[in-house]
């Protein structure tokens, strides 16, 4: 059984490979669209969204979004199988805790850097 950051998932049957294949493809028609309009969801000048997931909209400056998106790609590599389940953190990383259920292991700079972001949110998003 393959592990993935979001989730665990079994191997696919051909049928579901097929069907992630069509999704895959038809992926450019179903964008979020409140992520494509200005307005209350939208971050001040200088700042984007982390997207640690789908739904998160925390305005954050480009190098914590390159950091974020560089630790999403990293996660699998920095779990191992330990006391907390196979998403363990192998030492020296914890989880991010960007959000409830955040299991991608970063540094405790990163983490530590993230609460504040979470905490601090409103003050880089448009308010109208």
């Amino acid at each position: 059984m393959g592990l993935s950051c979001n989730s665990l998932v079994g191997r696919p049957t051909p049928v579901t490979a097929r069907q992630v294949v069509l999704d895959n493809q038809a992926a450019p028609e179903r964008l979020n669209a409140t992520k494509h309009f200005y307005g209350v969801n939208s971050c001040k000048p200088g700042c984007l969204w982390r997207i640690a997931d789908d739904s998160d909209y925390v305005c954050v400056n480009q190098a914590s979004y390159d950091e974020t998106k560089a630790d999403d790609l990293a996660c699998e590599s920095r779990w191992t199988n330990g006391p907390y389940g196979p998403q363990t953190c192998v030492y020296g990383y914890v989880w991010r805790e960007a959000f409830i259920g955040d299991k991608v292991c970063v540094t405790g700079a990163v983490r530590e850097r993230t609460r504040p972001e979470n905490e601090t949110a409103g003050d880089r998003t448009v308010l109208w």
